[in-house]
């Protein structure tokens, strides 16, 4: 069978419990027509909440410790964090087993891995917005709520949909070339501000939509530096209007893209490529939205509003039609599992391991996931997450930590560090993260095994 193409559907802070498909509010009809034909996967995890690192770990299978981007650092004051020279990377990998490589969207890293680059800047695409529209890409004072917005452009002059129609454009280019293809096409939502044309500014009514069970939570008996955060955002404040009305535009972003998923997966289909294609639909981490009264991602607290993703991937000729895949997914498992549905060889020393497997139906992973962070990129704070099962430990070094069973208390609200009855489970996740640290290598190890096992 020859060689599949792979088209990598890349969005950002896209909650898997916010997608219709996984019972959320969100409806997202391209999204479930491509589950439809392939397989959904609900219980998938990031990397780290943080952008730049977790698409670095999604694209070389590595924690950010060996790839070199810990945090982000494209900005000014920002380290100049990178990808280490010489670091494999899935377009990488499949570009040198002849496969062509193409990428559109808002690129988060510098890659030279592409044979064609369409990406766009941001100030590239407000000089197009200002000379095409006449206008700037925030709404008006007066059409401005919290983080999110109404404004008066169409969805093709938006970021997605200029980003969309550069994929679309690949595609097109991309038909009848004789060798295979890898695509990876990034939007730059649903990742607040919100700002929406007015036919998905009005698609959920605020007044309906629901307030996260964690709204006002206060945070007791959680470590100090999650309160600090918090207090940072300065989210627990808001009224429960704003919150409503972040929310609803937050669920109309992602609307908003689905529309213009369709249309790329439309495409795909009418050049005759659909059948040949494996489409990987996922976003590089979540957002709390309101959880635990936090508005953003972005680190310090690990919780699972942050971490959890949805995941999509379909192969007609290769995956099963309308299944579920129950195993656990980490981000980090996406390049070798690409690799090898796609039949080429996984060379690459990955920390991650191919879920080909678990979404053939044939097979299961661990069921466990590992979180590191490092910081924003201006300010530096390490914290680690370990989750085996129904159980997760949250590390700082020097600080206070946090043991959550997740399947009594879904919303992490019940701190059960240093509780006697959770002291063999507590002791069970100490000595896993332990080993997870050993297994890939990360510097922290030391300093952890020093304060935890010794």
């Amino acid at each position: 069978m020859p060689r599949p193409n792979v088209l990598l559907i890349l969005v950002d802070s896209a909650r898997h419990d916010a997608c219709r498909l996984n019972g959320g509010a969100a409806e997202l009809p391209a999204l479930e027509r491509l589950a439809a034909g392939g397989v959904n996967c609900p219980r998938v995890w990031a990397t780290t909440p943080i952008c730049h690192p977790a698409r670095a770990s999604l694209i070389t299978g590595l924690h950010p410790h060996a790839h070199g981007m810990l945090t982000n650092g494209a900005f000014a004051g920002g380290y100049p964090f990178r990808i280490h020279p010489g670091t494999p990377t899935l377009p990488g990998i499949l570009h040198a087993h002849g496969y062509r490589t193409a990428y559109a969207g808002q690129m988060h890293i510098v890659l030279n891995d592409w044979d064609d680059d369409r990406h766009e800047t941001t100030a590239d695409y407000c000089r197009w917005l200002r000379a095409a529209h006449g206008c700037e890409e925030a709404p008006p004072r007066e059409q401005r709520a919290w983080l999110c917005g109404r404004v008066d452009y169409p969805v093709a002059a938006t970021r997605e949909g200029r980003f969309a129609e550069r994929g679309m454009a690949l595609l097109d280019d991309l038909v009848g070339r004789p060798e295979p293809w890898f695509l990876q096409l990034d939007f730059d939502g649903p990742h607040p501000p919100c700002w929406l044309p007015g036919e998905f500014w009005e698609r959920y009514d605020p007044a309906g939509v629901p307030l996260p069970a964690t709204l006002r939570e206060d945070l007791a008996g959680k470590p100090e530096w999650v309160r600090l955060a918090r207090r940072r955002q300065g989210s627990f404040e808001r009224s429960e209007a704003e919150w409503r009305r972040l929310i609803a535009s937050y669920l109309g972003h992602l609307t908003m893209i689905d529309t213009l998923v369709g249309r790329v997966l439309d495409r795909l289909q009418s050049l005759g490529m659909a059948d040949d294609t494996i489409v990987v639909f996922t976003s590089d981490h979540a957002t709390p939205v309101g959880d635990h009264g936090f508005a953003m991602h972005g680190g310090p607290p690990l919780y699972e509003d942050v971490l959890r993703v949805p995941l999509v991937v379909r192969w007609p000729a290769g995956l099963p039609r309308g299944a579920t895949c129950g195993s656990a997914v980490q981000q980090v498992d996406l390049a070798p599992t690409l690799l090898e549905l796609a039949d080429v060889p996984a060379e690459a020393p990955f920390h991650g391991r191919s879920a080909a497997p678990a979404l053939r139906g044939e097979g299961d992973t661990p069921d466990e996931s590992y979180h590191p962070y490092e910081g924003t990129g201006n300010s530096f704070f390490s914290v680690r997450a370990f989750r085996q099962g129904r159980w997760k430990l949250i590390y700082t070094p020097h600080g206070a930590g946090e043991l959550y069973d997740l399947e009594a208390d879904p919303g992490e609200t019940l701190n059960r560090l240093g509780d006697p009855a959770c002291a063999a489970e507590e002791a069970e996740l100490l000595r896993g993260m332990l080993a997870e640290m050993e297994r890939v290598g990360d510097p922290l190890r030391g300093t952890a095994m020093g304060e935890l096992d010794g």
